[in-house]
């Protein structure tokens, strides 16, 4: 027993020798114990993002989405913007925006491309909309009169007993222009506002229905560029926007229901992404690529034309969706000073404006 002991002894003293000398011992089966944790700078295979659910989400026009100041969410979809956030958007035109309102107050749609204005005139009476995104930084609405009037028509207070076209009562273009009559002195009753839809402006006009009208580009170049129509007053531009208003007047966007915003934020994260990708590419002034992806049922048969209208807008739409609050009050204020919205209601920036998701946007 004793001689068995001292057998063992020398033959594990053998084992240690070879392992202090880079031997091995007979491998055994490797266990999960066994197993060495990467290094932490051993690259990996990058988990795959996961997939978005598709959203199914329905938006409508406060008059023809063939309209300069819409571009942005029209492009959202031409351009892919809407399918890199998984949303299926279903869009339809109304005359106007009072319309595209009644359809986002009823929850007929999840979103209105509207003015701010009338988030502000909802929230006078005590329904709570807001704007998340904005399209046009200044109104982009141009008051043109028929040209056969050049001689007779000088001025906006020369417009007096006219009819004048808009795309519906209580729209933008309304709105428009009663601030410029009021500018001049005509009271509502000095003149006729004639409901003509926005893309009906240009028939209008040339059937003598109207001799002026408050519109938007494409159709305003059309009547412009053909001869029918001169411009008077020109709200693309910088210049004009603040000899009316005294500074700048954001116009439409992306409305929808505080409640929306509230019970359902990635939605509306997921719509802002795609609407502000479209405003950068927009404003970027890249207007042939731009014009090449417009749907040729919205753009006319003209391209050249379309394209000749989009640079006349491109100071027009906004780079980044947002608007500062000295904007958004210039226009309650507007809507004060023209009673749209009585005196004693008290509205803020912040009512009509949340700019918390265009400034998530990337």
């Amino acid at each position: 027993m004793r001689g068995f002991r001292s057998v063992a002894l020398v033959l594990m003293a053998a084992v240690l020798v070879l392992v202090g000398c880079g031997g091995k011992p007979a491998s055994k089966p490797e266990t999960l114990s066994d197993t060495k944790a990467p290094a932490a700078n051993t690259p990996t295979a990058a988990a795959p993002a996961p997939k978005k659910e598709t959203l199914n989400v329905k938006m409508a026009f406060g008059g023809s989405r063939g309209s300069i100041v819409y571009l942005p969410p029209v492009f959202a979809e031409s351009s892919g913007f809407y399918a890199e956030e998984a949303i299926k958007m279903t869009m339809s035109d109304m005359q106007g925006g009072p319309q595209a309102i009644q359809a986002l107050v009823s929850g007929e749609v999840d979103f209105a491309s509207a003015a701010v204005e009338h988030a502000a005139k909802a929230k006078a009476q005590g329904v709570d909309l807001v704007m998340v995104a904005l399209y046009a930084r200044y109104p982009g609405l141009t008051l043109v009169v028929d040209s056969k009037l050049k001689d007779r028509v000088k001025s906006i207070s020369d417009l007096k007993g006219l009819k004048i076209g808009v795309s519906s009562p209580g729209s933008s273009t309304h709105k428009a222009l009663i601030s410029m009559m009021n500018k001049f002195g005509l009271k509502n009753t000095d003149y006729e506002a004639v409901g003509v839809g926005i893309d009906g402006m240009p028939a209008a006009l040339e059937s003598g229905k109207i001799q002026a009208a408050v519109g938007v580009d494409p159709y305003v170049t059309k009547v412009v560029t053909s001869g029918k129509a001169f411009v008077l007053w020109d709200l693309r531009t910088k210049k004009d926007t603040e000899a009316l208003y005294g500074g700048e007047y954001p116009l439409v966007g992306l409305v929808t229901r505080r409640e929306l915003v509230e019970k359902n934020p990635e939605m509306v994260q997921r719509v802002v992404n795609a609407i502000v990708k479209s405003n950068k590419f927009i404003s970027s002034g890249a207007a042939e690529s731009v014009t090449a992806k417009v749907p040729a049922e919205l753009k006319g048969a003209d391209e050249a034309l379309y394209l000749s209208s989009l640079r006349s807008n491109v100071e027009v739409i906004s780079p980044d969706g947002l608007v500062s609050d000295k904007g958004l009050q210039t226009v309650i204020d507007s809507l004060k000073a023209d009673k749209v919205i009585p005196d004693n209601v008290t509205i803020t920036p912040a009512d009509i404006f949340n700019g918390t998701f265009a400034r998530n946007v990337k």
